[in-house]
């Protein structure tokens, strides 16, 4: 197998500079070959299902303006764009029965994100990353996620975040936000 790996490195008839073929392509820390591991979802919304059909004439994809329009709109319109701390309160959930009070207080206020995938690069193969962002709901008339999924290769590494209370415009003190002061050397 090494060899087989060599070989196609040095052959070089597909381009895998973003994704160098090694040991771990195919075997993904198992010792047969396996596929790339299951996230939570099997595929976006923009890939076609089994059962959809196919159009052969795509539409006209809309401006910047229009999407972020729609965005704004989505998120809550004026009451989304006017808060300037958030305050979430619940628990963080991992395998093997981990449990964590959690409460995140932010000086900001985000938009309406359904997942974020990062592809860590390391010395020897990447890694991918997941974040999922579900169960939004309406706090104070802007749509906030409940429930945040992080997914990692290793499942020691993933856990699940439930919150129970989201509150906009919460007071926060400014100390929470100042910049730490150096110890003496």
């Amino acid at each position: 197998m090494m060899q087989m790996v060599l070989s196609i490195k040095a052959n070089d008839k597909v381009d895998f500079t973003e994704n160098p073929v090694t040991c771990y392509t195919c075997h993904r820390g198992q010792t047969k070959p396996v596929g790339l591991p299951p996230m939570p979802l099997a595929r976006s919304g923009h890939e076609p299902g089994p059962s959809d059909a196919v159009s052969a004439v795509r539409p006209a994809s809309p401006s910047v303006d229009q999407i972020f329009a729609k965005y704004v709109e989505a998120v809550g319109g004026s009451a989304a764009t006017g808060a300037k701390t958030r305050v979430l309160k619940g628990k963080r959930e991992a395998s093997q029965n981990r449990n964590w009070p959690n409460e995140i207080k932010l000086a900001f206020q985000t938009g309406l994100l359904l997942r974020k995938i990062t592809i860590n690069q390391t010395v020897l193969v990447p890694f991918p990353e997941q974040i999922d962002f579900e169960d939004y709901r309406d706090v104070d008339g802007v749509k906030v996620p409940f429930t945040i999924r992080y997914s990692a290769i290793d499942t020691f590494d993933s856990w699940t975040r439930t919150f129970t209370e989201i509150k906009r415009n919460a007071l926060v003190e400014d100390t929470l936000f100042a910049v730490p002061v150096a110890s003496p050397k």
